[in-house]
């Protein structure tokens, strides 16, 4: 998986996003070889209202960063070209948008889309925790309305991560095919 982490982390639009958006300093590829050092990929259990694949836990810089997998990590059955195609953009993106929760400039998805919207990337204001709370009463919040917010403000921010890191379609069919190594 490293040498298409590492084609579409050298994307120029992608090093440009990470640095006015994450950090100047940030390498996502030193990110990734610490975390195989310090807690690394982990199988865990997902709760029922959840539906991410992926999920960080800790920070690079204080040596406690690894990623936890669902049970399920490939929503698509790798009977075909184009389904393993599909799941290795999937996790190609994921990874990207893990590792950059887990830099020291990172932080949660609900910072990073404020983080984002404050730099002008967006215009629609990202959500709001008391938009999720029944009648504005954040006491109110269950465990599931928390996911829904994680999980809306993760697809803020990372649309704009997609469309600045992951290669056209037709630029990551030929990586695939070459399994992400230069000929």
């Amino acid at each position: 998986m490293q040498p298409f982490l590492k084609k579409a982390l050298d994307k120029e639009s992608c090093k440009k996003f990470i640095q006015k958006n994450i950090s100047e300093t940030t390498n996502i590829l030193d990110d990734f070889d610490k975390l195989k050092d310090q807690g690394g990929f982990v199988l865990a259990p997902r709760k029922s209202y959840e539906n991410y694949t992926v999920y960080a836990v800790g920070r690079t810089n204080s040596g406690n960063a690894k990623l936890l997998f669902n049970y399920n990590p490939n929503p698509f059955p790798a009977k075909s070209f184009i389904s393993a195609y599909v799941a290795t953009r999937v996790l190609v993106s994921t990874l990207i948008h893990e590792l950059i929760h887990l830099t020291k400039d990172g932080g949660s998805d609900w910072e990073l889309a404020e983080r984002f919207y404050k730099s002008g990337l967006d215009k629609k204001p990202p959500p709001k925790i008391e938009d999720y709370a029944p009648g504005g009463d954040k006491s109110k919040l269950t465990p599931e309305l928390i996911y829904k917010f994680a999980a809306d403000s993760s697809s803020y921010w990372d649309k704009h991560l997609d469309s600045a890191c992951l290669p056209t379609d037709e630029e990551f069919k030929q990586w695939w095919q070459n399994w992400g190594l230069e000929k």
